[in-house]
């Protein structure tokens, strides 16, 4: 397993599967292990909200999946490849946004899923700034409005 501390690139692949479960194993055995992350948006999920992923792929679900009503469209796929001591879920209260903290000693990377569906804001309005924050602190802040 490598660790994210050794790595000189991060390669991050990112598609729509339009909920479709052939569209989305099609995607993960094309992609031959040569990715870190996958992005989804619009992920297929079974009748027990799990989705579906090789063995090789450990899923970030946003942090509120399961907990309400909507399904949540984003989600985040990470290569066993990659140290779970590498890598930490932000936590965002969205069931659109999905993100992860990469940690290595040079720097750090906050990466985030969104699905926006163009015909309302919400996903905008759970967006973070950490860029500004001194304690690095992942708290999300709301977006000031931009209509």
């Amino acid at each position: 397993m490598n660790d994210y501390n050794q790595q000189k690139t991060l390669k991050i692949w990112q598609q729509n599967v339009r909920k479709s479960p052939t569209a989305q194993l099609t995607l993960l055995n094309s992609l031959n292990n040569d990715y870190d992350i996958i992005c989804i948006q619009e992920p297929c999920y079974d009748f027990q909200q799990q989705t579906r992923a090789t063995r090789v792929w450990r899923t970030v679900y946003p942090t509120s999946h399961k907990q309400g009503q909507s399904t949540s469209r984003s989600l985040i796929l990470v290569h066993e490849k990659l140290s779970t001591n590498a890598w930490t879920q932000i936590d965002i209260q969205s069931a659109d946004v999905v993100a992860i903290q990469l940690k290595n000693n040079d720097s750090t990377i906050d990466l985030y899923n969104i699905y926006n569906d163009c015909e309302h804001p919400e996903p905008s309005r759970h967006s973070t700034d950490t860029s500004n924050n001194k304690n690095n602190d992942p708290t999300p802040t709301p977006d000031r409005d931009t209509r």
